[in-house]
Parts: structure tokens; sequence; C-alpha cells
């Protein structure tokens, strides 16, 4: 029955090694790019730099941040066990998604979002921000 349900759980899932050596976007318009598709971004780091190591560093501040701002999560994975816990996070968190209206500002531009739960013991995770108005921003402009 899951892939009948397929169409309502996207994701970007990225496995990396953390060492970033081509990319032509900074994090910012990534950020953007992915938010203009509405689609959370999974950020798995397998067998990162060793901590203090300043490629890893700016690497994983970046790729964390791009999670954070499209309403994923970042993980990183030095082993088997871990890794498995981790994708078993994320399809938890893929099962649990929900989709949230609202009305919309009619003024052009970013606007910020903040969504919480009365409920304790319970949290919600969500992109801080969205789009409003009626033509994308172009992949340069950053919030």
């Amino acid at each position: 029955k899951i892939h009948e349900r397929a169409e309502s759980r996207r994701a970007i899932v990225v496995f990396t090694d953390g060492q970033d050596t081509t990319s032509t976007l900074p994090p910012s318009q990534v950020a953007t790019l992915t938010s203009a598709l509405d689609v959370p971004v999974y950020a798995f780091v397998l067998n990162p730099l060793p901590v203090g190591d300043p490629k890893a560093a700016a690497h994983d501040s970046a790729l964390a941040e791009i999670a954070r701002q499209t309403g994923g999560m970042y993980f990183v994975a030095t082993d088997a066990a871990t890794l498995s816990a981790q994708v078993d996070t994320l399809l938890e968190e893929l099962r649990s998604q929900h989709v949230v209206a609202f009305e919309a500002s009619r003024a052009q531009g970013w606007r910020s979002l903040e969504l919480s739960v009365r409920r304790k013991g319970y949290s919600i995770r969500s992109r801080g921000w969205y789009w409003a108005g009626d033509d994308a921003p172009a992949l340069s402009q950053s919030r």
C-alpha cells in the first residue's frame, strides 16, 4: 500500500561523504531551490571527516542548514548500525508527514512561518518560511 501513497511522500535524500568538491551553488540558493520544490531534504553524511577539520565543519553546517530550512533532517553515520537506525527514523518521518493548508499572504515575497503544538510530548518540524505571490523567486534571490 505504500506505493499507493508515494506521491504524497516526497523527499530529497542526500548521501555524501561530507566533502564538498563540486558545488556550483551556495547553500542559500540550494535551500531556496528545494523550498520552491516544496520537498524536505534529508542529508546523510557517511564516514565524515574528523571533528575539527575545517572542511568538515563548513560542509556539515551547510548541509544541516539546508535540511533545517526545508523541514528535513541531518544525520551523521559512522557505522552501519547508526545508519540503519537513522534510515528507520527517516522512514518513520516520511510515514508521519501531514499537509497543513492556510491562506497565504497576497503580498509577494518571503514570509516566515511558525507551527507549534499544544500537547506535551509532541513536536512538529516544518520549513520556517514560504514564498507568497504568483512568481517564484529567481534562483539568484536569497531570503
